[in-house]
C-alpha cells in the first residue's frame, strides 16, 4: 500500500472508498487501543471502542471537512475516543467509575499523555514508511546505529559495508524521518 499523508487520507475518507477506511483503521487502531488501555478497558471493550470510534468517524465523514484553522484532527480524534471510552464505562453499570471518569475527562488530565501517545504513534507510522522507502540494508544500518545504539564499526562489519555508508545511512534516514514526522505531526 502506498503511503498516504494523513491530510490526504482524511480527504479520501470522504469519498467512502474502502481502501482509505482500511488504511485509516490500520493506522489509528493502535492509538485507539493505547487510549482505551488508559481508561482500563478490558479486551472486548477495546475492540468495541475501536468499532465505535470508526462508526462515529464514518457517520461524520460525509460532512466532516478538515480545516486546520479550526483545530487539529488529532484533537478531534481524542475527543471521539474519550467520549466512546466513557460511554463504554457507563454501559458497564459502574456509575461511580463513569462519573469519576467523566469529571476527570472534563479537566482532561490525560491531555499530556495523549500528546505523548500521539507523538509515539506518529513516529511509529513514519518508521514503518521509512522502512518501506529505504533499501533494506540502508534501513538496517540506520536501525542498528541510530535506533539501537550499536557502534558504527560493528554495524559496518555486521552488514559488510564501508563505515562511511553507515554514517551516510544514518544521516539520510534521519533527515527523511524528520520530514515525515513533521508532515504527520501537524494533523
Amino acid at each position: 500500500m502506498a503511503y498516504t499523508t494523513s491530510k490526504s487520507l482524511l480527504l479520501a475518507l470522504q469519498s467512502g472508498d474502502d481502501v482509505p477506511w482500511f488504511e485509516f483503521f490500520t493506522t489509528y487502531r493502535p492509538l485507539m487501543i493505547v487510549c482505551g488501555n488508559d481508561y482500563c478497558l478490558v479486551p472486548h471493550e477495546l475492540e468495541e471502542l475501536c468499532q465505535q470510534v470508526m462508526l462515529d468517524i464514518f457517520k461524520t465523514s460525509k460532512t466532516f471537512r478538515y480545516n486546520p484553522q479550526k483545530g487539529r484532527f488529532r484533537d478531534y480524534l481524542r475527543q471521539v475516543i474519550r467520549r466512546n471510552a466513557i460511554d463504554i464505562i457507563r454501559r458497564r453499570g459502574d456509575q461511580a467509575e463513569a462519573a469519576e471518569t467523566a469529571v476527570d475527562c472534563a479537566v482532561d488530565p490525560m491531555a499530556a499523555k495523549w500528546e505523548s501517545e500521539w507523538r509515539a504513534h506518529v513516529l511509529n507510522q513514519a518508521l514503518v514508511q521509512l522502512r518501506n522507502d529505504l533499501e533494506p540494508r540502508t534501513y538496517q544500518a540506520f536501525e542498528l546505529y541510530a535506533l539501537k545504539g550499536e557502534p558504527p564499526r560493528a554495524v559496518a562489519q555486521f552488514l559488510g559495508i564501508p563505515l562511511g555508508r553507515v554514517y551516510l545511512a544514518k544521516n539520510r534516514a534521519t533527515a527523511k524521518l524528520r520530514r515525515m514526522v513533521e508532515q504527520l505531526q501537524d494533523i
